[in-house]
């Protein structure tokens, strides 16, 4: 069992999370782990896509669809800002 710990942010109406790749550099592509909510909630989660040179990574939670429903509620995407004048490649 492999422990680790960190955070990251919901970015879509599916639940996905953007993390930090080094949070889950032991883990492989399609590998299953536990995401942990800030108020208790956990479910499995799968590592859909990890890019080592830019240090992300991103995390689609699986759950019931009942309880997803409930999740998108209580767990909306972060905001971003849609006017930011940001290019491919630079650093966030």
């Amino acid at each position: 069992i492999l422990h680790t710990s960190g955070s990251g942010f919901i970015i879509d109406s599916k639940g996905t999370i953007l993390t930090n790749a080094h949070v889950v550099a032991d883990m492989i592509q399609g590998g299953h782990l536990r995401v942990i909510y800030h108020d208790g909630f956990a479910c499995w989660g799968e590592v859909v896509a990890i890019d080592v040179p830019t240090d992300l990574a991103l995390i689609r939670p699986r759950t019931e669809s009942d309880r997803l429903v409930v999740l998108r509620k209580a767990y909306p995407p972060a905001e971003t800002d849609t006017n930011a004048n940001v290019a491919a490649g630079e650093t966030v």
